[in-house]
């Protein structure tokens, strides 16, 4: 767990996050750049918040993605993929399929 987080909790979960480097993978890159603009998305089938930088302990507890079919969520220290925990234990593979699908959901009229 890094110092930050050590000290001021924002990230837990059940189960380590497999591989930070995801953060560099084709179907997350394309997610995120999806939802960069707003910083926060919702849709049917995610949710996802991609920075916080607050003070507001709640919120910062808050799961930062979560794929609705499943329930599957990620909490990450202030950006994606930093300290991550994830209430499922899931592999890469199976990430990468949930953030493709992820991808697919957004239509052009959700992105402001």
């Amino acid at each position: 767990m890094e110092l930050g987080n050590t000290f001021f909790g924002n990230s837990r979960g059940e189960f380590a996050f497999p591989d930070r480097e995801l953060v560099k993978s084709e179907e997350w890159q394309k997610l995120s750049w999806l939802v960069l603009e707003s910083d926060e998305f919702d849709n049917e089938i995610f949710t996802m918040r991609l920075h916080y930088f607050g003070a507001d302990k709640k919120e910062a507890l808050l799961l930062k993605f979560i794929y609705k079919p499943t329930g599957f969520g990620i909490s990450w220290y202030t950006s994606a993929f930093r300290d991550s925990y994830m209430n499922q234990e899931l592999d890469q593979l199976q990430i990468l399929n949930i953030f493709k699908k992820c991808a697919e959901s957004i239509k052009d009229s959700d992105i402001q």
